[in-house]
Order: structure tokens, then sequence, then C-alpha cells
């Protein structure tokens, strides 16, 4: 229902310009709505059809113009009331100022009359009138004001009404709020008690159940779960609620706030303790399963000593032939230890819990070969009795040592003893682990490997000239053999001199260890000491004269020089070097005067090699003499003696190939275990359109089962197992261009 408040037609259509007005409808009618409202595109004029309650018509009209006019406001009984009271008193206001209006003109007319007679009454009559009139007006003003105070407390006591309502609502509403939130804290708080003392209870005795592993899973799951919760209530109480109640400064929203912070207060260190809880869990996981896995490691040890068998001769053993060992291979192979190295059945069952797909021989080897690594200088000895073994060399800190059997006690001495072979030159003997006062000698070291970061090239002996073993590419990882350690001091015989081409200065390089044979030999040349004629026949009464022979220009031997008996002299058959022109030319006159002799200072080039600024070789290039090349000794030659290079003996993980390669920039140490720098897929298969088992996370730590393969596009691509959950998947190591970096190998000695 709807009250019109200001004068409009009712039409018998929607649209105005195509409707009949049925009639006009007056201010304060009540219509009824019969449709939703309607709008006349047209006109932009929002209509609805409706029925008068004073006559029943039906029709359209507006509920408003378009330039804003209010035509309709909605039906309420207090304001038609008001409105039918406010209409009558502007009625009554409107004839009591037109009956006082005609009375004034009345007696102004009946002023300039005789006041005696009947004028005299009318007059008298007219002030009476008058008087009633001014009442009449008086009693309207008291009466509006009285309807105006009226409306005044009507209105005072609907805002006592309404304060009065939305303070029960408040009530109810901040009652329901406490309630939910307390209901939702208390659960989570009683949740995330339980699963932080059960996570505490198995830190301090992880080896407790036959599986502690699963059941840490379990309680990791756990701690998740109530963290989630109490991350749920405390968004419930600190956010949600709070948004709705931070700035109301009374009512039972006040009292509301204060529970809310001490429901926050009771949570926030729940929320701590289940973080920390994770993070222990996981840490007495991790050793749980290091302690498992180093068992393991040892029973293979023990059985590789019963059996007396290499690293690799126990994988070639257990894989048989293939490339990985089958983790029930490998269990049958444990199961067969004796002795003090035989596992319990739950340690088997923890060891073999991350080598469900097997283990590859990197994996193995991982397990089988134990490294220590110098802390202090030690005597390396000939035998395990201290008194009775001889020194073979003193090991240096930080040497690499191979261990090769258990950690014995010598009991006369009462020291621990291991036997072991230096890396840095294979050296066995045996080494004190810690001296009587507790001092360490030798402490755990993970196995070394480098990687190539660039494509070279391995040698087989430990010399920079020995020959080639084979090309290795970028990408590839060494196991570490032998050293590093430095090679024998390299001697370089260099001579400096004058290319005949151009007339360069330099230093060449004649021989080094790289090459057999020298670079330069000398030549069949011949220089001229003094003038003489080239001429047309070896018999100097009947040849012809060519052309003179300066002093300084050489010449090549074409024939070997023959002494003319007649004229007691010796001539040679030659090539002029700069014109080419051959002929015959005294060597030898009758006199014994030399006019041209062999040079023993030009060389020609046996191969290319660099002539170079200064004596020492590396030097700024000038640029290379080719073979073949004429080059004038002018100094030397000289021995150059440089350093041998650092350089360590590797086996190639791809291919098994073993070589030597010196230690620069393009080879860096490489570690099995790898930090996820950025997030990447780990993949099923190597094909990059594999399905993703899950996105490697940052921070993340996996283990490499394989070396390192380069797929097509020139990305890096890893075989790994992950440390978080076990999953075995492909993972690229960088991209292509290899400035994206996914994985990067942990620092050796960096904690696992």
């Amino acid at each position: 229902r709807f009250v019109v408040v200001a004068v409009l037609a009712i039409t018998d259509q929607l649209s105005v310009d195509s409707g009949k007005v049925i009639r006009k409808l007056e201010a304060n009618e009540v219509v009824e709505a019969l449709a939703d409202p309607e709008k006349d595109e047209k006109n932009s004029i929002t209509r609805v059809k409706v029925r008068a309650e004073k006559d029943g018509t039906e029709g359209w009209v507006a509920m408003a113009g378009n330039q804003g006019t209010v035509f309709l406001v909605p039906y309420s009984a207090y304001e038609a009331c008001t409105r039918k009271i406010e209409d009558s008193l502007q009625e009554l206001l409107e004839a009591v100022n037109e009956t006082m209006a005609m009375l004034k003109t009345k007696a102004d007319d009946l002023s300039k009359k005789s006041s005696l007679g009947p004028l005299g009454e009318a007059k008298a009559e007219l002030m009476k009138m008058r008087v009633r009139a001014s009442k009449a007006q008086t009693s309207h003003s008291t009466l509006k004001k009285k309807i105006a105070e009226a409306q005044k407390g009507h209105a005072e006591q609907l805002e006592k009404e309404k304060a009065r309502r939305e303070e029960v609502a408040e009530k109810a509403r901040a009652a329901t709020m406490v309630e939910e939130a307390t209901i939702l804290c208390d659960a989570a708080a009683e949740q995330a008690e339980k699963a932080a003392a059960t996570a505490e209870a198995l830190v301090a005795t992880p080896s407790g159940d036959d599986n502690p592993l699963q059941v840490m899973d379990e309680a990791t799951v756990a701690l998740v779960a109530a963290e989630a919760l109490v991350s749920k209530a405390l968004d419930k109480v600190m956010k949600e609620n709070m948004n709705e109640i931070r700035k109301v400064e009374k009512g039972p929203f006040v009292e509301a706030r204060r529970l809310m912070f001490r429901l926050k207060v009771k949570l926030a260190p729940l929320e701590t303790r289940l973080k920390k809880a994770v993070e222990a869990l996981q840490g007495a996981r991790g050793r749980v399963a290091g302690d498992a896995q180093r068992a393991v490691a040892d029973a293979l040890r023990a059985s590789a000593r019963q059996l007396d068998m290499t690293a690799d001769a126990l994988f070639a053993k257990l894989s048989q032939g293939a490339a990985h060992v089958a983790a029930s291979a490998l269990r049958t192979h444990l199961e067969s230890v004796e002795g003090e190295a035989r596992l319990k059945a739950s340690q088997l069952e923890l060891g073999l819990h991350g080598y469900k797909a097997g283990v590859t021989r990197l994996g193995l080897l991982a397990m089988l070969q134990e490294y220590k690594r110098c802390v202090k200088d030690i005597a390396l000895t000939t035998a395990f009795e201290v008194k009775t073994s001889g020194t073979i060399r003193k090991l240096e800190k930080g040497e690499l040592l191979e261990v090769l059997g258990g950690v014995s006690k010598d009991e006369t001495v009462g020291l621990e003893r291991v036997r072991c072979r230096a890396l840095q030159d294979r050296a066995e003997g045996w080494v004190t682990v810690k001296g009587n006062q507790g001092t360490l000698f030798i402490e755990n070291a993970e196995k070394p490997y480098m990687i190539l970061k660039e494509a070279a090239v391995v040698q087989k002996e430990n010399e920079s000239g020995s020959d080639d073993a084979r090309a290795v590419e970028a990408g590839e990882v060494m196991e570490v053999l032998e050293g590093p350690r430095k090679e024998a001091a390299l001697e370089v015989v260099r001579v400096r001199g004058k290319a005949r081409k151009d007339g360069k200065m330099g230093w060449v390089t004649l021989k080094d260890r790289t090459h057999t044979e020298p670079a330069l030999e000398l030549t069949k040349l011949m220089i001229c000491k003094g003038t003489i004629a080239l001429t047309t026949a070896f018999d100097i009464a009947s040849c012809n004269a060519i052309r003179k022979i300066e002093v300084g220009e050489m010449m090549e031997q074409i024939e070997a020089p023959k002494v003319d008996e007649d004229k007691k002299m010796t001539r040679v058959h030659i090539r002029c070097s700069n014109d080419g022109k051959e002929g015959w030319a005294t060597m030898k006159g009758n006199q014994g005067t030399v006019y041209i002799a062999e040079s023993m200072s030009h060389h020609s080039c046996r191969r290319s090699v660099p002539l170079e600024a200064a004596f020492a070789s590396g030097s700024k290039v000038h640029r290379t003499l080719e073979a073949g090349e004429i080059f004038e000794v002018l100094e030397g030659p000289s021995t150059e003696t440089k350093e041998g290079d650092m350089r360590f003996k590797g086996r190639s993980l791809r291919s098994g190939r073993e070589g030597w390669l010196p230690m620069t920039k393009v080879v860096q140490p490489w570690n099995p275990r790898h930090l996820c720098k950025k997030p990447t897929a780990l993949r099923e298969t190597q094909e990059t359109e594999s399905k993703a088992l899950r996105q490697l996370a940052e921070g993340e730590i996996v283990e490499a089962l394989d070396a390192p393969a380069a797929e097509a596009g020139g990305a890096l691509l890893l075989r790994v197992r992950t440390d978080r959950d076990g999953l075995v998947g492909y993972a690229q190591v960088h991209a292509a261009d290899a400035k994206e970096v996914f994985l990067e190998p942990i620092a050796t000695g960096a904690a696992k």
C-alpha cells in the first residue's frame, strides 16, 4: 500500500505516451500495488499498477518523476493519520484566515458608515465575530502545538523502543558470538593439547614403537590438523568477530570484546607450541630414519668386509647387471648378514623404508663407502699396534680418508684405531681416531664428488701433457678416486725471435710436456754473408749473371754444395726467397772467403704455435705462427719452470670411465643432497609432459639417486627422492640457459 503525496494521473497502460488517463489521484489517497514496479524505458520512469481504495479504480501510476519528484510513499497508519490531521488543520487554518479576511473587509466597509441604527448593530456583531474568529485562530495554533508535542513524544517513544530492541538484539548477538567462539576455541585447545602432547612424547622417546616413522607421520598429520583448527579459531576471534565489534564503546559488545581477547591469549601460545612440535617431530623423524639407515649402512659394510668385496663388486653382485639393486635383493642380502652387524627386524624395516624403489649405484656407494676428514695433523702408520708400527707419512688437517675397516681399540695404549686410505695419494695405513685425552683427530665426512660446469678432457696420468682418456660433458659428476694433489713442476723451453713473414717479435714455446717433438726445426735456409752474383750454371766460366745477391738475403738450398776443382771454389744451387729466382752462387771463394752460409737461427714451425709478448708462457699473444712458417731465433733456448696444477683422478657416474682433471673454476664440489632454491615440478618420468607427482617447495631437501642427465633442450635433470615424504621422481636442476636454478647441491658439511 502507498500514500499519494502529490496529485498524479492514473492511466490504463504502462507507457505514459500511449496510456489513457482514467482519473486524477488526489494527495493522501491510499492505493494498493497489484504487481511489482516496472520501468517505462522510453521515459525512464518507474511505474506500478495500483487499485485506489477510494473507488477501486485500477491503472498505472508513476512512483516518481524523471526529475526526482516523489508521488508515492509506503503506507503507514500513523503517517496516514498524521497526514489527515495536518490536512484538516491546514483546511481549518485556511477557513479561519478566509473568515478573518472577510470580516476585516466588512468591518472596513462599515467603518465609514454611521454607528447608529442597524449598521451600528451590524458593526457590533462583526466585532463579536472577529473575536470568535481570533479565538478559533488561537485554538488552531494551540492545537497545532499540542499535535507537534504529541508527534515529538511519539518519536521519542519510537527511538526508545528502537534502542531497547537493538540492545536486546546486541545482547543476543554478543551471547551467540561468545558462545560460538568459546566452543570453537575450547575444541581447538583440546585438540592442540592432545596433538602436541603426543608429538612431544614421540620426540622424547622416538623408537618406542615397531614402526615409529608411521606413528610420527600420523602425529604430524594430527599436529597440522590441530594447527589449522587453532588458526581457524583465531581468525574467528580476532578477524571476523573483532572486525564487527572493535569500534564499539558501550553495551554488551564491550564485554564480548574482552572475552575475545582472553580467548586469543589462550590460543596464541598453542599455535606457537604446535609449530615447534612439528619442527621437533620432523627432526626426530630424521634422526630415527638416519639411525636406521646408518645401521643398514654398517651392516652392508660389515657384509662387504666378510665377503672381501669392494663396493663396486657388491653392487654388481646385488644388481645382477641392472641399473639398480631391487629392494627385495637388498632385503635378502641384509637378512643374511651375521654377527654384531645383524639388524633387528625393526631396524631393517625402518632402514629400508626409504628404498622401496630400490638402490642405485650412487646410493649403494654412499652406504658402503665411509669417509673421514683430518681435523688435526696425525700419522698414517703401517700397523694397528701403535708401539710396533712405523710412520708412512703425516696426514695433514683437511685431508680426506676412505675407511677400509671397522674401528678397533689398541688395548695396550687405549686408543681407537681405524684402517684408512688417503685420497691424496692412495697411501694405506692405520690412523688414531682420538687421543687419550679425547682429542679428535678425524671426523665423519661425505664422499667427495665434483661436477663439471663446462665440457672438459680427462687425461690418463696426473700430468698436463699425458694422453687424453676421453672428453666429458658439462653436467657430468665425477667420483673423486685420488687427489687432489699437485702435479710435478712443468719445464717449458722458450725462445725469442722474429717471424719472417711480418717481422713480429716475441716468444714461442720450443718444447713442453705436452709434445714429444720441438715446435721448431732447423731449415735448409742459407744467408748471404757477402755480395755475390747469381748465375745460370755451375761452371762460372760458361754461365751468365742473373742478378746480384745482397748481404743478408735469404735463399733456399736446392742441391747440395759442389766443389769446382779447377777454380778451387764451392758452388751451390739455390732459390732466392724474396723473388723466387733460381741459379748458382759461390759459397766459398778460392781465397777462403765465405759468401753464402747455412743459417743456424732460422727455423720452420712443425705445428701452429702462439707468438707471445713475454718470456712467461701464457702471456699476451701477438698472433699464431702457422705450420711451415719461418721463425728466426734471436735469443734462447731458455727453460721456464712452472708450478704444477692441482689435479684429481675421477670416475664418471654416468659412464664409469676414469681420468685426471685439473681443479679449475669449471670444476665444483657436488653433493647428492640438494636444496630446492625455487619451486619446480617432481615428475614421474624424464619426459617433460609426464605426470607431475607434486611441486617441490622452496627450502625442501631431496637426495639424488642417479647422476644428472642433460635433456635435449639443454636443461639438467636429476632423479631424486624427497626427504619429506620419500617420493621418487625427476626434477630439473636448472633450465636450458643454466641461469634459472631449481636445485642446488648442499655445501659439504652443511646440516642435513
